[in-house]
This record gives C-alpha cells, sequence and structure tokens, in this order.
C-alpha cells in the first residue's frame, strides 16, 4: 500500500508538473521573465559602459588641460623670443640707419 501512494504521489507530481509546463499562462509569465532578465543584463551592462566612458573623458580631460597649459607656457615663450628678436633686430637696424 506504501509503495502504491508513493507511486500515486509521484504520479500525481509529474501530471501537476506537466500540466503547470504546458499551461499558457505559465509560458507567457516565463517569457516575460526571461525579458526582463535580458533586460536587466543589458541595462547592468549599458551602465557599466557608461560609467567606464566617464571615467575615460574624465582622464583624458586631465590629460588635455595639462598639455593645454604645456602648450599655452610653449606659445608665451616663443611671443618674448619674438619680442626679444624683432627689438635685437630694430636695435640693429637703427645702429645701422645712424651709421655707427
Amino acid at each position: 500500500e506504501s509503495d502504491n501512494l508513493q507511486n500515486q504521489l509521484v504520479s500525481n507530481f509529474e501530471q501537476l508538473h506537466r500540466i503547470r509546463r504546458e499551461d499558457p499562462a505559465n509560458t507567457q509569465k516565463e517569457r516575460l521573465l526571461n525579458a526582463l532578465d535580458q533586460a536587466c543584463n543589458k541595462f547592468e551592462e549599458i551602465s557599466a559602459n557608461i560609467a567606464e566612458g566617464v571615467n575615460f573623458y574624465a582622464r583624458m580631460s586631465e590629460v588635455m588641460d595639462q598639455y593645454k597649459s604645456k602648450v599655452e607656457d610653449f606659445v608665451y615663450a616663443r611671443n618674448v623670443q619674438k619680442e626679444d628678436l624683432l627689438g635685437a633686430i630694430q636695435r640693429e637696424a637703427a645702429h645701422i640707419e645712424t651709421g655707427q
């Protein structure tokens, strides 16, 4: 009798499992849950990519600020050099004009 009851329980469980698996509402729920899971995974992937992009551009901005400062210093030095050379040329030209 115990074996018969056990077999009956197993049979009932298998039948219930088959009915639940074949139920269109459960199938639709499963598809919706899978779609939500995939959407969550994509969201997390996109969020991680955005964070990586923000970090990259923040570091790039720092590097560009450093280069900008170096370029500004270089331009300033070349302008000072230009003024010095123009002054020397003008003094030399004035010296030649006066015949000295």
